[in-house]
Formats: C-alpha cells, structure tokens, sequence
C-alpha cells in the first residue's frame, strides 16, 4: 500500500486580518457574557493582548469564516480593535483541537504562575490580568507548599484543584502518595473523593489529628465515604479473615526483610526491586530477568540498556524467594512485593522514610538507603574474589569504572593484603632450630 503524507490541517505562519472580514459562524449570548470566563478573557485582552490567534477558514477572496475563538472576535471588536493575528485553516471543519486536547492541568498552571513571577511579573499585573484576586493569584502560587514531590510528579497530567491539594496537605508526606494512588487508579480527582479518603484515614497518618472526627455533610458524600472506606479495607479484611492481624502484621513485615535481602544479595537498584513481577523469575532454570523499573509509581524501563540482562539466582536464595511467593499478597500485576493497601507497587521513599531510615538510626546508621546495599554487595563481591569483569556484568554496568567506584574492601580483606606486602618487605625471621645450632657451635 502506497504511502501518503499527512496534509498539514493549518498553515505554518499567522497573518494579520481586518476584523471586518472575519465571519463567525455563532453569536455570543448574553448568559456568555455575563460569565466569569468572558470577564477573565476581556481583562487579559486589556492587560496583555491577543495570545492566541484566531482559527480562520478562507471561504472566498476577501471573506474569512471563523472557526475558533468566537469570544476574543467580540471582546476585541467591543475594545475598538480593527486587527487581529489568524492561523489560516486548510479545511472549513470547526473541530477546535483546543477543547479536546490542550486543557492545561492545575498543576501546569502553577508552574507557569511561578514562571512569570520569576520573569518580573507582579502579583498586582497577573491578577489584573485574569480580573481575580490577589489573594486567588497567592492561592495558586502556594498550591503546591507541602505537598511531597512525588505527589506531584503523579498528579502533574490531572485536574486536580486546589482544593482538592490542600486536603491532601492535611496528610503525611507518605500517606498522600497513597491517596493520590488511590486518585489515578479510579481516575477521580474531586473534593469529595478527597475528603472521603482524609476522614478514613487513623489520625497519626495526618500532619494535625482532628478535634472531631470529619463528618460527611451530604447523602452524597457519606455513599462516596462508604464506598471509599470499603474500597481502602477490602484487602486488608480478606487477609485478616485468614490470617488475623498478627500475621498479617508478619507478613508485611516478611517482606520489607525478603526486599533487603534482594537487594542485598543481587544488587538490585530499589527502582528494579520494587518492579519486579513474579513472571521475571525461571526458578527452574535458575535464573531472574531485569527488564522494567518503577520512578514515583510508574512503571518504565530500567535505567539504561545495559541494565536489562539475565541475573543467576543461587538454589538457597531461590528458597526464600518461594517461602515469601507463599506469602506474597496477591495482585492483579503479580508484583513480587505488592502494597497490601493499594495492590500497587511501592514508592521508594516511603519504605526508605518509614522502614529503612528508622532502622538504620536503632542500629545507629544515619540516613540508611537502599543504594547501600548496592555498594555492599559490590564490596561482598570484591571480598569473595571474583574478577572485576564478572563484578561489573553483575552490577550491569556499561563501564568497570564505575564498577569500581562501588563499595569499599572490608576490614579483614585490608588486613590480609596489608600483612601479605609486610611480609614482602620485612627479612624473614630466623627457625628456632637454626638459632639453636649456632649457639651450641
């Protein structure tokens, strides 16, 4: 089948028209102009000018038909404007790639509200601008202000509102990730869903426990809180019918061990642990196959191309890994470490900052992380003796020097080298029997 190109649906440069020339196709009513959207476009157009062309479709010599961008044609003629920049359409279709695609999320607006600010825009001018507030321009800059970072990198493409981010504020770091899970896996971003899952939440997972327990105000709300509190508990009931909660309590624990024990004995970068799916393993053949890791809950590939290889898996270690796949909570992804509240996979930070860090500090390591562990098993490696080649296909690293920035020689390695080139340097010591002889001659 012949290839054919794909016609261009506009022309590559804006021109200038006359406003007189441009036909629309609707006319704006006074509902439409009564609205805040027609207010904040006037005051912009005031403040800044046109930002954004007119779509235009050219139906005859001199005659334009518009196709986007009704609302600006008024406001401009209403300013006494006489001239307007147009992209020139190459088809009369009024499908407005605008409405259907570019919406720009709440979290794109901050940013570009702080990118402004740092360019020399004063509050004062943006506001004018938009014809709102100060105080709403101050809300919008402070949106994100206590929000954890990864939070924020999972919900940079939604519509959430400012309300709903600072519900999330109310929240420890490590608890809103878990609601923002709960946000992407249904794919419902409003105010009530985010204030059904704070009042489910236990008062040590919020920043201040409240004075009263949050009440639903609406029928509406107590069915979402109802669903929402059935939605976080299913799993952890299924479990506890069969397990009780001490063994569930067990279980979970038995895992963050089983995750240390991975890293420790692969040299996995957490990334790559906690995306690790139970079909990665041939536990026949002996072997793990690394091909995916996970960066703030998304899945994607591993770091680079030399980190996707086969790993060998030694028969006692392949025991532990069978032990914990009888206790593994089950999930629709068959993740080898799940979390039991959302059956997705784990964010780093949140074992690092609730499991991995408190421990290091019992047993007085400070800022315990996982990348340790990665050091460690290239020092164990070193210690065992294998060539640095074999360290580095271990490691998967695409140069040795970096291999051998890894991990430090133990002490009882450095010792031994050390005595071997002492005895290198110091005169051998006389035998006894020698020293013998010579005083009885």
């Amino acid at each position: 089948m012949p290839k054919s190109a794909v016609q261009a649906a506009f022309e590559k440069q804006i021109v200038v028209l006359p406003l007189n020339i441009i036909v629309p196709q609707r006319t704006i009513t006074n509902a439409q102009r009564e609205c805040d959207f027609y207010r904040q476009i006037t005051a912009s157009l005031k403040h800044i000018g046109l930002i954004e062309p007119l779509v235009v479709y050219p139906r005859a010599p001199g005659e334009y038909l518009l196709l986007e961008g009704h609302v600006r044609l008024e406001i401009l003629k209403s300013l006494g404007v006489t001239e307007a920049k147009c992209l020139l359409s190459t088809d009369d279709e009024a499908y407005t790639y605008n409405r259907h695609v570019n919406q720009i999320p709440p979290v794109a607006q901050h940013f570009m509200l702080l990118g402004a600010l740092k360019n020399g825009l004063t509050e004062e001018r943006i506001a004018a601008a938009l014809d709102v507030s100060i105080d709403s321009i101050r809300s919008k800059r402070d949106m994100l202000n206590g929000i954890f970072p990864e939070v924020v990198q999972m919900l940079i493409d939604e519509p959430v509102s400012a309300q709903v981010f600072a519900i999330l504020k109310k929240m420890k770091p490590f608890r809103q990730i878990e609601a923002a899970e709960h946000m992407v896996a249904g794919s419902t971003y409003t105010v009530p869903f985010a204030k059904a899952l704070l009042a489910v939440m236990r008062p040590d997972m919020l920043e201040e426990p409240p004075s009263a327990k949050l009440q639903a105000t609406s029928e509406a709300a107590r069915a979402m809180l109802k669903k929402e509190n059935e939605f976080l508990l299913r799993d952890l009931k299924s479990v506890e019918k069969s397990y009780g909660t001490d063994a569930l309590t067990l279980t979970v624990s038995r895992g963050y061990l089983t995750m240390i024990i991975v890293a420790m004995r692969l040299g996995l970068r957490v990334s790559e642990i906690l995306a690790l799916k139970w079909t990665d393993f041939d536990f026949e053949a002996g072997t793990l196959m690394i091909t995916r890791g996970t960066v703030h809950g998304r899945i994607g590939r591993v770091k680079t191309e030399y980190s996707e290889d086969e790993m060998p898996l030694d028969p006692a270690f392949a025991k532990i890994l069978l032990k914990w796949k009888g206790l593994c909570p089950a999930s629709e992804q068959a993740w080898v470490f799940p979390n039991p509240n959302t059956g997705r996979v784990w964010h780093s930070s949140v074992l690092q900052g609730e499991i991995l860090v408190p421990a290091g500090k019992k047993i007085g390591i400070d800022r315990l992380g996982w990348h340790m562990f990665r050091h460690s098993y290239r020092s164990m490696l070193d210690a065992c003796g294998a060539p640095i080649g074999v360290q580095q296909k271990l490691m998967r690293h695409a140069q040795v020097n970096t291999t051998m920035q890894y991990g430090n020689a133990y002490m009882t390695e450095k010792r031994k080298a050390h005595g071997a080139v002492v005895q290198m340097v110091l005169p051998a010591k006389p035998a006894a029997n020698a020293e013998i002889t010579s005083v009885s001659a």
